[in-house]
């Protein structure tokens, strides 16, 4: 668990809370301090919700909707109909279509007669995830002062919480956590709100949630921890708050991921910087034996090459699995990256486990732009790959068949020219 850091101060997250709010305690009756915040709506009649029944119970087709019908052909009983449990066509229920509307006055309405406040869709989501969705935090608090639930997920998994992280209100991330939402309760893939805000990089919802205690190597069934989450969406300001907060850079996720090896497969260098910095291992090795440099240069990302080599570290080194970088490089055409591994003492005549060259990797991908420059940079071409031949054996191979019929035919024309004596 990460708890609170110099860097995220929990006791200020909390007098924000509090001055943004006053406490419910101070409310008195908090049903009717909402209801009067919501121009003091008469809780005996039922015109709001008659005059404005179109906005209310308009779900798509009003020959679809089970609600709106009874409703109007009898007036009467409509507080009955309008609270009883059901959807329309498109799944909706009237306490939920309000919301979606924004109608504070017939959802107010609704819930002082007997609507009940945590019945859900069709698609699981309940009235308060849809006003987390739609409506302001004025809507939520009256949900939550009626006895929304926070934690009640959807056919995904997720929570209100999840839903106002991935949207960014950070108004509403604290009214729910200052009402009992779990910040570490995941969806159907195992993450949590902490992983959907990190991805969508939404750096004061992330302050927040790790200020309040969420975990933050929890993971997913993917094996997502929040860290990797930003590192694979190059959400760099996420990456440097969880640094600075204290999540490890070297922890590797379930499936083996380390996040120095996938930063340097990405195009942002400043989230290679940041891991630098603190306790990354430029030597670490992920799951499938690749290195960090490796790794760079199979994606052939010039910048994240020359980081790692200003750190000192040896071209020449193999990865788990016995692969060499100038190799890697070679068999994808990456000749920048060739150039600078060469520049910084990679030898051009070294060969894996397998005794794979790099100039017989380049030659095997017809990269002749690659096979030039090591044969400009002092290359051998005696060298036996895994094979056998030679590098230059091979390279005639294909036009040897041409050259001995050439030869067979100089012989026979240089036969027939002959003069008896």
């Amino acid at each position: 668990m990460v708890t609170p850091f110099a860097t995220v101060p929990s006791g200020h997250v909390v007098d924000h809370v509090a001055k943004r709010r006053r406490p419910l305690s101070d409310l008195g009756n908090t049903a009717c301090a909402v209801h009067h915040r919501c121009a003091n709506i008469p809780p005996s009649t039922t015109d709001p919700i008659i005059r404005c029944d179109r906005n209310v119970n308009r779900f798509g087709s009003e020959e679809h909707s089970s609600l709106a019908g009874p409703a109007r052909r009898e007036k009467r009983d409509v507080t009955t109909h309008l609270t009883a449990p059901g959807t329309d066509g498109e799944g909706r229920t009237a306490l939920t279509a309000a919301i979606a509307h924004g109608k504070i006055r017939n959802v107010l309405f609704l819930l002082k007669h007997g609507a009940d406040v945590n019945q859900p869709d069709d698609k699981g989501r309940t009235p308060l995830m849809e006003a987390i969705r739609y409506a302001d935090t004025t809507m939520s608090d009256l949900l939550l002062a009626y006895g929304a639930d926070p934690n009640l997920a959807d056919q995904r998994g997720w929570t209100p919480l999840t839903w106002a992280s991935f949207f960014g209100d950070t108004e509403k991330v604290l009214l729910l956590i200052e009402r009992g939402a779990d910040p570490n309760k995941p969806d159907n893939n195992g993450r949590t709100a902490l992983v959907e805000a990190a991805i969508m990089g939404r750096w004061q919802i992330v302050r927040y949630l790790l200020a309040y205690k969420a975990d933050a190597y929890q993971a997913g069934r993917d094996g997502m921890t929040p860290l990797m989450a930003a590192v694979l969406y190059e959400q760099r300001d996420i990456v440097s708050l969880l640094l600075r907060c204290g999540v490890r850079a070297r922890h590797a996720d379930h499936q083996g991921r380390i996040p120095l090896i996938e930063a340097v497969s990405g195009r942002d260098t400043r989230i290679t910087e940041y891991l630098l910095n603190y306790d990354a291992d430029i030597l670490c090795e992920d799951g499938n034996g690749l290195t960090a440099l490796t790794a760079a240069c199979r994606s052939g990302r010039k910048e994240q090459v020359a980081l790692l080599l200003k750190q000192r570290i040896d071209p020449n080194r193999p990865d788990g699995k016995g692969r060499i970088p100038l190799i890697e490089a070679a068999d994808r055409g990456h000749t920048h990256i060739m150039e600078l591994l060469l520049d910084h003492g990679a030898n051009p005549n070294v060969a894996d486990k397998d005794g794979l060259t790099a100039l017989t990797a380049a030659r095997r991908g017809k990269h002749m732009q690659s096979a030039g420059l090591l044969l400009d940079r002092g290359c051998r071409t005696d060298q036996s790959d895994k094979e056998g031949p030679t590098i230059l054996t091979n390279a005639v191979r294909p036009i040897r068949k041409y050259f001995i019929a050439f030869m067979i035919v100089c012989l026979f024309l240089g036969n027939e020219g002959e003069k008896p004596v």
